[in-house]
């Protein structure tokens, strides 16, 4: 497989040492992909017996001497130099460096028979003026002109004479640049002492995927137990389709997103859950996806306890790509349509990409699969989860403290205790007998929100960014990046619906039907649970606009060392209409109590009650609304220190200054439920040392059983206006007994201050519904184990009085690579990551509140029994948790391998196994029952992809095993696999173009291709509940149609100034 990648090449007394000229690296990548794995049948809790077998096959084969590079087949037509080197680099699996203009106009001769790499590179230049120079370091042959261009004085300097150099020319070294996990740099792919996975886009092209949420299925430590194809495409009535990253399972806010290494804002601040949202980020964007598998906070700041996600948009060409995306399901039309457009161009020193995409999908409806057609679950042997309400309505004596468990009659009903409101009612004049004459509410009558539903919400989803560069001189180049992100969410939330009550902690909004209101006739005070169904069915939305800017500045300094400084603003605006469609008990209590009160007692299924706003004027009037903003202010720089005999010592140093916003849409707050508080600021100072120091290096030392050993650390330190300052270390090391055998470790630490959102959201007290099971249930262990039913009030919002958090992060792990010919590009590792957080922030459920917070509950006044009083009201705010750990093994397994007949071939399996999860709420006690590693289950993925002449094929499985559905049933949820396809043909890389007369005119620069998701059609497990925690979505199985057009593009050309 050929791939382009984006690396400024320096030679020594040279201006491309600057940047000044755009290169191309041109590699056939080999050693960078993994054999498959047999996903079917792997036993993810026998890992480690697997990982054993796996071990000692690869000492088996890597034990081996590397083989001289062999003779191959080569076919070669006359044609364009830049495709006959792609080609080259195909068949003979070396990699080719070379500048798009000085291969520009060339033509090369015919190419056929067998040659060793060097004896065809030779021949394939011949009378072209063109010359091969192998690469210092890497041995990869850079191609360039036979006359170089003259070295400016004032950039020469002597160079050391290399061993083998081809026409006298002077040897290359490739630049280096940032890889996620350090800000030192580094060469593209090297194994470090961090662990990361890399996807870059010949993996997002030949996996079959077409959203960047898709790809995070192929990452297992993210989202582990969830479907990582429900976030940003969300289902039922909530309509926030998020794209969020939870790396280990700890929560969001503790995995830092980025794009180009700066942050994204964060979302949720008030609604939904906080944390980095990459919503909107369409692939066609995307070069590659970097995901460090250690905590980072040391380099990056608290917030990247569990690791880092760094999205890396494509910068790597001049031209104009367009691309559309069509994807739809096999037997339902819930169709995803994208366009993206691309355009790069370069005129001297100056360069800019402008990039677009809007992206539309149709809903699908929960009635379109059968294991989501109701909330009734008893047919697989759950419980009815349907509402008590019937469809029509019901009315009960207000007596009654617990409506779904009534004791108190209806006077003049001998003895009904629940009563459906009339068929035809008018809601004015109605009698006691018409409500009898209803009679009681059946089974079959209950509410059921199945039809009213989505199994996955349409959206729209529009972003632009503007990537402007300019290069004045070596040591400054400015750069302006502007992007927007919109992305609008829409649920269908059923009809709007109204349960009256009587408010005990404010009762001057209480909403009881009064006596002798219309419709009324018992001469008590009722409560009132209808649907509106004259009103109709409403869609709700969830909405997010982002923006981001950023302006900096970079530049070459003396002895190799290069800086960066600029400023970034980052702004999201998310709103929920969550409460939009809900009464505002403020209102309606005024409305009932007013001289012409609406008319509520009506039979909404057959009958129009009120004029047209009449109830619609009754509803909460505001959105949830967040404007969480961000200031970043930072200057840094790195390069060498001084020489060891092992090498350079490398250091990163910085500074950096944050300053948040945080403020709340205040409309809703007239029920009185909630109390605004003002907005917030935090100010965030914080400097950063980062070193590696090379003891032994092969280039440098020759020891026996030390090929290379290096240590790197890490110190940052921290000083907020809110809770004072403090300094974190991570340090590391990498030791290679032999070349193809790697040990590396890591240890590092992090102090965490609790979110704004934590401490300053609006508190609310709203009343809940307690019942005997689910999500609201609680046995009072203060009271004999009786059970909590009825209303209590539940308290929600920010908690000034939380601590900050303090963790460590410990990984250790080997990694193995071949040097033998025929297994060279495979490298396995293996790593066990720790991470222990103390004084975590973050909440329990009700039952674990209650026995390690009892002080968060307020009770009644005794009842004379010798027992507490009940408890009336909840604090459900975050709090610390003393203690949380996670243990982890992660195994990669690559290999790439190029043949001159078969084309490349290239795997990548990445798995995970959570082996310990401990959560203690205080010191000393024991573990929760609830978060335990038995609900973490193992997860895998492994992607197979060949490439020859143009055409890919591609497959990939993603596997999740099977685990329990909680810890107190032995119910366990099967295993799932999801098999993806990809099939595609690129013009410019197939000969079709050159044999068929129009096709090159016409078909240059095409590229496309056909996916298949869920190729099998599998489903999901199906739940008593309904929930799915599966990587299969209820889609099902899909395919994808993308045509992707090129004009005038020049693939791999790196603009100058950026890295």
């Amino acid at each position: 497989m050929v791939h382009l990648r984006l690396f400024a090449l320096s030679k020594k007394n040279s201006p491309q040492r600057y940047g000044k000229f755009p290169f191309v690296r041109l590699l056939s990548r080999p050693g960078l992909r993994p054999p498959p794995m047999n996903l079917t049948a792997f036993p993810y809790r026998s890992l480690l017996a697997t990982i054993r077998m796996l071990t000692v096959s690869a000492l088996v084969v890597i034990a081996a001497h590397a083989a001289e590079d062999a003779k191959r087949s080569y076919n070669l037509p006359t044609g364009d130099a830049a495709v006959a080197l792609r080609q080259f680099a195909e068949t003979s699996g070396k990699e080719v460096l070379f500048a798009a203009e000085t291969v520009r106009g060339v033509r090369t001769p015919a190419l056929r028979g067998d040659f060793t790499p060097q004896e065809a590179m030779a021949a394939l230049l011949a009378g072209t003026g063109l010359v091969a120079t192998p690469d210092a370091k890497t041995g990869a042959l850079a191609v360039r002109r036979a006359t170089p261009p003259p070295i400016p004085k004032e950039t020469a300097r002597a160079e050391p004479s290399p061993t083998t150099r081809a026409e006298n020319q002077p040897a290359l070294a490739m630049d280096q640049v940032e890889v996620t996990g350090s800000r030192l740099r580094s060469i593209l792919g090297e194994q470090g002492a961090n662990p990361v996975i890399t996807f870059d886009r010949e993996f997002i092209e030949g996996s079959g995927i077409t959203s960047l949420s898709d790809l995070r299925n192929y990452i297992p430590q993210l989202s582990i137990g969830s479907s990582a194809s429900f976030d940003g495409n969300s289902g039922g009535s909530s309509p926030e389709g998020r794209l969020l990253f939870n790396a280990r399972g700890i929560t969001g806010n503790n995995t830092l997103v980025l794009v180009d290494g700066r942050r994204l804002p964060r979302t949720g601040q008030r609604g939904v859950t906080e944390a980095y949202e990459a919503t909107g980020i369409p692939l066609s964007a995307i070069e590659r996806v970097e995901v460090l598998l250690d905590g980072g906070s040391a380099v990056y700041g608290a917030d990247a306890v569990a690791g880092v996600v760094n999205i890396i948009t494509r910068k790597n060409y001049t031209g104009v790509e367009l691309e559309t995306v069509y994807d739809n399901t096999f037997d339902k039309d819930a169709a995803n349509l994208r366009w993206s457009l691309t355009a790069s161009f370069q005129k001297g020193r100056f360069s800019a990409r402008v990039f677009g995409s809007y992206e539309e999908q149709k809903d699908l409806a929960r009635l379109d699969r059968y294991w989501l057609r109701s909330d009734d679950r008893r047919f697989i042997g759950g419980t009815d989860g349907r509402s008590v309400i019937p469809v029509g309505g019901r009315i009960l004596n207000a007596a009654n403290t617990n409506s779904n468990a009534p004791t108190v009659p209806l006077p003049g009903t001998n003895g009904a205790l629940v009563l459906r409101i009339p068929a035809n009612s008018d809601g004015r004049n109605v009698t006691v007998a018409d409500y009898v004459g209803a009679g009681a509410p059946t089974d079959a009558d209950r509410y059921d929100s199945a039809p009213y539903t989505n199994a996955t919400n349409r959206f729209r989803r529009s972003a632009i960014t503007t990537d402007l560069n300019y290069a004045w001189r070596p040591w400054l180049k400015a750069n302006l990046n502007v992007g927007w992100r919109q992305n609008n969410s829409f649920g269908k939330s059923g009809p709007v619906s109204i349960s009256t009550s009587t408010n005990t902690v404010n009762p001057a909004v209480s909403t009881t039907i009064p006596a002798g209101y219309p419709g009324n006739p018992f001469g008590v005070p009722i409560t009132l649970q209808k649907f509106f169904w004259d009103l109709g069915v409403l869609d709700r939305r969830y909405g997010m606009e982002t923006w981001n800017v950023y302006s900096g500045v970079s530049g070459a300094l003396p002895r190799e060392w290069r800086y960066e400084a600029g400023v970034n603003f980052t702004q999201s605006n998310p709103t929920t209409e969550d409460q939009v469609f809900q009464f505002d008990s403020t209102k309606l209590s005024a409305a009932i109590r007013s001289a012409t009160p609406p008319v509520l007692l009506h039979d909404s299924l057959r009958r129009v009650g009120n004029p047209a706003g009449t109830i619609e004027n009754l509803f909460l009037t505001g959105a949830n609304g967040e404007l969480p903003k961000t200031w970043t202010y930072d200057l840094k720089a790195d390069g060498p220190v001084f020489a060891l005999p092992g090498g350079n010592i490398t250091a990163a140093a910085g500074t950096e200054m944050r300053e948040e916003y945080i403020a709340f849409n205040r409309q809703f707050f007239a029920a009185g439920t909630e109390s605004a508080q003002p907005k917030e600021k935090r100010v965030v100072t914080a400097g950063f040392l980062e070193t590696q120091v090379p003891i032994f290096t092969p280039q440098k030392n020759s020891v026996p059983l030390i090929h290379q050993f290096s240590l790197n650390a890490a110190v940052r330190g921290d000083s907020y206006n809110d809770f004072g300052g403090s300094t974190r270390l991570r340090f590391g090391a990498v030791y290679r007994p032999l070349k193809w055998f790697m040990l590396r470790a890591t240890h590092g630490e992090a102090f965490k201050v609790p979110l704004l959102v934590d401490l300053t959201r609006p508190i609310g007290r709203q009343s809940q519904t307690f019942t005997p099971t689910g999500t609201f249930s609680l046995t009072d262990t203060f009271r004999n184990n009786e059970p909590v039913l009825g209303p209590v009030i539940n308290q929600t919002g920010g908690s000034p009085n939380l601590r900050p958090e303090q963790s460590t992060n410990d990984n250790v792990g080997i990694v193995l690579e071949s040097p033998f010919a025929l297994f060279k590009g495979f490298s396995f590792s293996v790593s066990r990551n720790t991470i222990v957080i103390e004084d975590r922030v973050g909440g329990l459920n009700y039952q674990e509140r209650l026995a390690f917070f009892p002080e968060m509950f307020v009770r009644g006044p005794s009842l004379g029994d010798g027992l507490p009083g009940k408890i009336i009201e909840v604090d459900n705010r975050s709090v610390n948790i003393a203690s949380f750990k996670n243990e982890a093994w992660d195994y990669q397994v690559r290999y790439s391998r190029t043949t001159a007949t078969w084309g490349s071939f290239d795997l990548l399996a990445n798995a995970t196994e959570t082996t310990k999860l401990e959560v203690r709420a205080r010191p000393g006690v024991a573990p929760s029952a609830t978060q335990t590693a038995l609900l973490r289950p193992a997860r895998g993925s492994a992607n197979l992809n060949w490439n020859l002449r143009g055409l890919s094929v591609g497959v990939s499985a993603i596997y999740q095993e099977g685990f329990p559905q909680s810890t107190v049933t032995s119910t366990l949820m099967p295993s799932t696999i999801l098999w993806n396809g990809q099939l595609g043909y690129d013009f410019d890389r197939g000969s079709l173009a050159s044999r068929v007369p129009f096709a090159g005119r016409y078909l240059g620069g095409t590229r496309v291709s056909l996916g298949f998701v869920n190729i099998f059609n599998n489903e999901p497990w199906i739940s008593a509940t309904g929930a799915t925690s599966s990587v299969i979505d209820p889609r099902l199985r899909r395919y994808s149609i993308t045509l992707r057009k090129s004009f005038g593009a020049k693939p791999g050309v790196r603009l100058p100034g950026r890295r």
